[in-house]
């Protein structure tokens, strides 16, 4: 994209600045040994061997996307320095909350309280928007409907996060250190709703596009008002993205 095209937000012919998608502050622990055969097994390090970077790593499956970017994290000029601010303290909040916090550890999840629901919802949803608008390969399957894009840069210019029913937020963690390799975002079913399925480190989420509601019996499981938020452990181990993010930490780190 020309550095001077339109902003994706304000629609100014402005010069664009290099913008991360998912928050530069959120590659947490991708400073540390990364996969290999000697060190994973079932998502449990065995041998402390593999290759060590002072910088983010980024896998990826998308053809062409393995060299690309990789020590930087992903990012894309479509939005102008003004608008870029706006997702500033949303950013910084969701840092402080899923990588320096310490929630609360239970049998099958952990339960996150001391948050701003506000700020952390308007992050994930400028996260949605982000993906969306910046022309990025990794990205390609975030393709959301007008009315959707119109709603969601309305909610992000006036900071509204809307109710945990709309484009609602379900988390999943994992501890395992193949849950740093991020697999691309795809759109996917859950619960008979459409939902954009997209991965950062240690993490794995689900935010509704879908204009049905979430059914009620889900709003623990989703971010809410009520600052109590119960985010799922996920283990990549018995899952089936298990093989598929092996492959790809081992292919890319061959690069």
């Amino acid at each position: 994209m020309n550095p001077s095209s339109a902003c994706r937000f304000c629609g100014k012919a402005t010069p664009l600045v290099k913008a991360h998608i998912i928050p530069k502050g959120l590659y947490w622990g991708l400073d540390q040994t990364i996969v290999t055969d000697d060190i994973v097994n079932k998502g449990k390090i065995i041998k402390r061997r593999g290759d060590r970077h002072k910088t983010p790593v980024v896998v990826s499956t998308v053809q062409g996307e393995f060299q690309r970017r990789t020590r930087n994290g992903l990012w894309g000029r479509f939005i102008c320095e003004t608008c870029e601010t706006r997702f500033n303290a949303w950013d910084s909040h969701a840092i402080e909350v899923l990588r320096n916090s310490k929630p609360q550890i239970l049998v099958q999840a952990w339960k996150y309280e001391n948050f701003e629901y506000a700020k952390l919802k308007l992050f994930f949803i400028s996260l949605l928007w982000r993906a969306a608008v910046a022309d990025e390969p990794f990205f390609e399957n975030v393709a959301l409907e007008a009315r959707d894009l119109s709603r969601i840069k309305l909610l992000i210019k006036k900071s509204r996060p809307g109710s945990w029913t709309e484009y609602s937020v379900l988390l999943w963690r994992s501890d395992e250190i193949i849950a740093k390799a991020m697999l691309p975002p795809e759109r996917v079913e859950y619960e008979g709703l459409s939902f954009i399925l997209m991965y950062f480190p240690g993490y794995m989420s689900l935010i509704k596009v879908d204009h049905r509601p979430l059914p009620i019996r889900l709003k623990p499981y989703s971010l809410n008002e009520s600052q109590s938020w119960l985010v799922g452990r996920r283990d990549y181990s018995t899952s089936g993205e298990w093989k598929r993010m092996l492959h790809t930490a081992r292919k890319t780190l061959k690069k």
